[in-house]
């Protein structure tokens, strides 16, 4: 390690009598493979192909596209051999919705956490002590948008710990929570600039020309570019949205439920709650199978991951959604015993949360380039259900019966059922015609 770094020292204090032939042949060295730590910097920054943190939502190359087509259809120009890179186990994925997610490019997912955190808990006192309807609302809209941080960068932070193949794991037990950095980069250049003396070593962000509220406004409108223009993902966020809206919806629907058919008082409604909570934790203890699946379709590909391999515990979740919410459907009878609907409810909260990490993965994996954008697309839509379904929830069932509101959302989940399993057969056609998709 050491006489690479006097190495690196003599190189610059040469620099000036050298050609540029001479540079040349020194860079293709350094790309040997015999080299340590600080060799492998250097290589691995030339041969990344994703962006500056992983899979970001700003791009901080110096370009005018806002598409993606350029970086996408076009010649890549030649990566910066100085350019800061994690490798290895040190690569983290960074993933984040619309606005935090740039955010932490610039300053950082700890600022983010600490100050959403403090926002949220002091907005929920005056949402306590709110005496009419306009003062709630403020309260509680400045309260969720600060509540929103932490599932903006949580399954950032997530992928900051793992390796992009060991994420099926860790993203499922982060799928629970709706219910690094290029900060780090750029600290990784100023110490290489510190210990070799050579000023060339950059992170991404500080050859950025980009502002804050740039890279907030790109970050914004890609979301939406993906939504209208890439049919897999538009049609997986609606999916997912669509099952996080009847998880929110069951809020009002069990005390109507459990409430009105079996007399349960306060506290045993919420412990009915219990059987969502028990299905999910079972679908987690999944996870190993989920990865052996994974593998065995890499290896029966020829050892090349596709983006697809990620679905078949969504195809599954697929499945077990509208049979579980069929179940609590047809079981919320006086004279049928209460697990009955209760073990539905379980079944659902598998489904969901199988469904959800399949997703969740697929989008990472089949938009390397846009995936934070993606996520962020993602979890527009399903807040938007989720806020929108608990509005009629109450008043369907009160119109339809318990029997047949329930069987309206299991019919709609039933509609969903085709699409995880037509994109793991043809997703890789789909992709190759995608301004967006890898």
């Amino acid at each position: 390690m050491s006489s690479d770094l006097e190495k690196v020292g003599s190189e610059r204090l040469e620099s000036g009598s050298r050609s540029e032939a001479d540079r040349e042949s020194k860079r293709e060295s350094l790309e040997a493979p015999g080299r340590h730590s600080l060799s492998r910097v250097r290589s691995s920054s030339i041969v990344r192909i994703r962006s500056n943190n992983g899979h970001g939502v700003a791009d901080l190359e110096e370009d005018n596209a806002t598409d993606g087509t350029l970086a996408l259809n076009q010649p890549q120009p030649e990566k910066d051999p100085f350019e800061v890179a994690w490798d290895g186990d040190d690569d983290p994925l960074a993933l984040g919705p619309l606005i935090m997610s740039p955010l932490s490019e610039f300053i950082g997912r700890r600022p983010i956490y600490l100050v959403s955190w403090a926002l949220f808990l002091i907005w929920l006192i005056p949402s306590a002590v709110a005496q009419n309807t306009a003062t709630m609302f403020i309260a509680r809209f400045i309260d969720g948008f600060a509540g929103s941080s932490f599932l903006s960068v949580a399954g950032g932070t997530v992928s900051d710990v793992f390796k992009r193949n060991e994420i099926q794991a860790p993203m499922a037990i982060i799928s629970l929570s709706p219910f690094i950095d290029p900060i780090k980069l750029r600290d990784k250049a100023r110490i290489l600039r510190k210990e070799t003396g050579d000023d060339r070593w950059k992170a991404p962000m500080e050859k950025s020309t980009k502002s804050v509220a740039a890279t907030i406004g790109y970050s914004l409108l890609r979301p939406f570019q993906l939504l209208l223009f890439e049919p897999m993902c538009l049609l997986l966020c609606i999916f997912s949205a669509l099952l996080l809206g009847i998880l929110y919806l069951f809020f009002g629907a069990f005390p109507l439920v459990f409430g009105g058919n079996y007399g349960f008082n306060l506290w045993q409604t919420g412990l009915s709650f219990l059987g969502i909570f028990i299905g999910m934790i079972i679908c987690s203890s999944t996870s190993p199978v989920w990865r052996r699946v994974h593998t065995r379709l890499v290896e029966q590909n020829g050892d090349t991951p596709e983006p697809e391999f990620r679905l078949p515990s969504a195809i599954l979740g697929a499945l077990l959604c509208p049979i579980g919410l069929f179940i609590f459907a047809w079981g919320a009878f006086p004279w049928v015993h209460w697990i009955v609907p209760i073990i539905g409810s379980g079944i659902f909260g598998c489904g969901t949360l199988l469904v959800f990490t399949g997703i969740f993965t697929f989008l990472v994996d089949a938009y390397p380039h846009f995936a934070a954008s993606a996520l962020a697309a993602n979890s527009f839509t399903r807040c938007v259900f989720a806020a929108a379904f608990p509005l009629f929830g109450i008043q369907m069932y009160h119109k339809l019966g318990y029997q047949w509101g329930s069987s309206l959302l299991a019919f709609l989940t039933v509609v969903m059922i085709p699409f995880p399993y037509l994109f793991f057969r043809y997703g890789k056609q789909i992709r190759k015609n995608s301004r967006y998709a890898k």
